[in-house]
């Protein structure tokens, strides 16, 4: 399924000419100063909603009884882990599965989405031994030692 694209302004102004859009797949709504937003059909939107739920509770329930399973599936799916030290790809698969789980469960995945970037972030400046080298430090200055903040900070 496509995603067709509209203004946000232009779905103000004339939403008559957007809703159209809506038999060949979900609209995005582009707005210059702030998220952009997008509309769907509903029966759409509840065919998703089923998706996910099924979909989490299935993963949920393969994971408890096999959690190396999930870790296995993890890293297959995300190849960029392997850039990550064994130590950091076992933080990562701990906190990316606790994220995913968490999140279907509950339908909100914004966590999830953000331990996903930051650490492929992490795995891409590892990538590069030389950025990875540079960003260890040593740093010049006075300043305190900081130790990593806890999650959520």
């Amino acid at each position: 399924m496509s995603m067709r694209e509209a203004s946000y302004s232009s779905f103000l102004r004339e939403p008559k000419s957007v809703i159209p859009l809506l038999s060949e797949g979900d609209v995005r709504l582009a707005r210059r100063d702030d998220e952009d937003l997008v509309i769907t059909g509903y029966a759409r939107f509840e065919a998703r909603e089923w998706g996910t739920s099924l979909s989490g509770r299935l993963l949920m329930g393969v994971s408890e009884s096999n959690p190396a399973m999930l870790e296995e599936m993890l890293t297959k799916e995300l190849p960029w882990l392997a850039w990550l030290s064994d130590e950091d790809q076992a933080s990562a698969v701990n906190e990316i599965g606790k994220d995913l789980l968490a999140g279907l469960s509950t339908g909100a995945l914004e966590a999830l989405v953000h331990s996903l970037r930051a650490w492929q972030e992490t795995a891409e400046i590892e990538s590069d031994p030389k950025l990875a080298k540079r960003l260890r430090g040593p740093f010049q200055g006075d300043g305190a030692v900081l130790t990593r903040p806890a999650r959520g900070e």
